[in-house]
Order: structure tokens, then sequence, then C-alpha cells
């Protein structure tokens, strides 16, 4: 049975609270994404209100990124990167959802 030290129990905690943030990102990115692809369908003016959300979904990328680079101490890069592209893994299982013809 192999004991695990106190430094490799905190390098896990550390690897999954970056992951956990990462989701965290990248599901507000999702939600941005999908009201601009809601939006695009729409002609009316309130909805051409709306579209600055497309571009805002940027600024969540740009925000992940810059709390990866100040906070480098408490977050790893690539598990916070891999947490935010979860979201991709997600959409795609969608497709292999049987379709609700309600």
């Amino acid at each position: 049975m192999r004991v695990l030290s106190l430094p490799t129990t905190l390098n896990r905690f550390r690897r999954a609270r970056s992951y956990a943030l990462g989701v965290f990102f990248g599901g507000a990115y999702l939600y941005l994404l999908s009201r601009y692809v809601g939006a695009l369908g729409d002609a009316t003016f309130e909805a051409a209100k709306e579209g600055g959300v497309g571009q805002a979904r940027f600024a969540v990328v740009a925000l992940l990124v810059g709390v990866a680079g100040k906070q480098r101490e408490y977050l790893d890069f690539l598990p916070l990167l891999g947490g935010f592209f979860t979201y991709q893994a997600a959409t795609l299982l969608q497709v292999f959802r049987p379709a609700d013809d309600a």
C-alpha cells in the first residue's frame, strides 16, 4: 500500500481545482455562444442589440488566460485548459443523443 505524501495530495487538489475552474469558464463561454447563435436567426432590432454578446464570449477566454497567468502558484494551466475544452466534448455528445420529435 502506497502512502501519499502531503505535497502529492495538495498537487492533486490543485489540479482538480484548476480543472473545475476551467469547466466553469467553459460553461460561461458555452452560454454566451448559445445566446449568440440564437440571435443569428432573429432579424429584429432587439436581437441586433444583443449581437454584442457574440463578441463578449471572447472576453471569457481572455479572462481565463489572465487568471491562469496571475494565479500560477494556485492553478495549473493544462488542467485549466482541459476543463475549458470540456464544453466541446459535451456538444459533440449531443450528436449521439436521439432526436426529440415533439
